[in-house]
C-alpha cells in the first residue's frame, strides 16, 4: 500500500471512487441506458417495419405496373384490330360507292341518250309531217286537174319511206 501512497493514491479514496463509479454505473445502466436502449430498439424495429412495408409497397407497385402495361398492350392491340377493321370497312364502302356511282352515271347517260333519241324521232316526225304536208299541198296544186289528192299523198308517203330507208 505504501507503494500506492508513494504514487499519491490513497486506498480509501480509491475505494470511494470505485463505489461512486459502481453507483453511477448502476444508476446510469438502470435508469438511463435501459430506456435509451429500449428507445433505440423500438426505433430500429420501427425502421425495419417501415422498410419492410416500403419493400412490400414497391413490390405491389411493380406488380400493378406490370398489370397496367399488360392492360395497356391489350387495349392497344384491340384498338389496332378495330382500326384495321374500320379501315377495311371504309375501303369496302368506298369501292361500293364507286361502283354505285358508276352505275348511276351509266344509267343517267343511257337515259339522256334515250331521251335524245326520242327527241330526234319526235323532231323527225314533225319535220316529216311538215314536209309531207308541204309537198302534198304543192303537188296537189300542180296535179289538181290530173290526179286526186289521196293518190298523191300515198305516192308521197311511199317515196318518203323509201328515201328514209336509204338514208338510214
Amino acid at each position: 500500500m505504501q507503494q500506492l501512497a508513494a504514487l499519491g493514491i490513497d486506498l480509501t479514496s480509491l475505494i470511494i471512487y470505485l463505489v461512486n463509479f459502481g453507483i453511477i454505473y448502476i444508476i446510469v445502466s438502470r435508469l438511463i441506458s435501459r430506456p435509451i436502449i429500449e428507445i433505440l430498439e423500438r426505433r430500429r424495429n420501427e425502421i425495419e417495419t417501415n422498410l419492410n412495408e416500403a419493400n412490400k409497397l414497391r413490390d405491389e407497385m411493380t406488380e400493378e405496373k406490370k398489370k397496367f402495361e399488360l392492360e395497356k398492350e391489350k387495349i392497344r392491340s384491340e384498338f389496332d384490330l378495330e382500326l384495321e377493321k374500320f379501315e377495311s370497312s371504309i375501303q369496302e364502302k368506298s369501292k361500293q360507292l364507286e361502283i354505285d356511282n358508276q352505275k348511276a352515271r351509266e344509267e343517267i347517260i343511257q337515259k339522256a341518250l334515250s331521251e335524245q333519241k326520242q327527241m330526234k324521232e319526235n323532231i323527225f316526225k314533225i319535220i316529216q309531217e311538215d314536209l309531207l304536208n308541204s309537198y302534198s299541198a304543192i303537188i296537189s296544186k300542180v296535179l289538181k286537174d290530173k290526179a286526186d289528192v289521196q293518190t298523191v299523198q300515198e305516192s308521197i308517203l311511199s317515196s318518203w319511206e323509201s328515201f328514209k330507208n336509204k338514208k338510214l
